[in-house]
């Protein structure tokens, strides 16, 4: 199933295949959280992943403060969305509460697949409710980041204003 479209071609295949499959990358540092004009909010580590060819390579998690329970978990690389994963997302064709896009290298666009095991929140939960370093980590497991070694710190629970 396709997802959005982005630019085509920014990895080739055996470089994606080698990102989510081959020898784990690693994240190291601490993940910072950086408040956006609408209340939105982003937690970015940046990802060593030993190619030359696959520059600014970042893990990010992101969600607003009025619907905290929208989360959306993206892997970069090459200025390309590599994968996301969306919590309470909408995908009217892929059923579940959890859903994943992964780039396609040929045309640019996405394969979307349900995450029946993606450890999720429930709709209208606050941000104190969330446990957004769990999904973190499951995120990392999917892209083939090993994260143990960040320093994680707890997203601020309100925007500033």
């Amino acid at each position: 199933m396709a997802g959005r479209e982005q630019r085509a071609n920014a990895i080739t295949p055996v470089e994606l295949r080698h990102l989510l499959e081959g020898p784990v990358s690693r994240a190291t540092g601490m993940i910072v959280w950086t408040i956006g004009q609408r209340r939105g909010i982003e937690g970015i580590e940046p990802v060593v992943t030993g190619s030359v060819s696959i520059q600014d390579c970042r893990l990010r998690i992101q969600f607003n403060f009025q619907s905290p329970w929208h989360v959306s978990l993206t892997f970069h690389g090459n200025n390309v969305a590599l994968r996301r994963v969306c919590v309470n997302g909408h995908d009217r064709k892929v059923p579940g509460r959890v859903h994943m896009h992964t780039y396609v290298p040929a045309d640019g666009n996405e394969r979307t697949v349900g995450l029946a095991d993606f450890p999720a929140c429930l709709p209208h939960a606050t941000v104190e409710d969330i446990d957004f370093r769990k999904m973190f980590e499951a995120f990392a497991v999917l892209c083939n980041v090993d994260v143990g070694s960040i320093d994680w710190v707890d997203p601020p629970v309100e925007g500033v204003n």
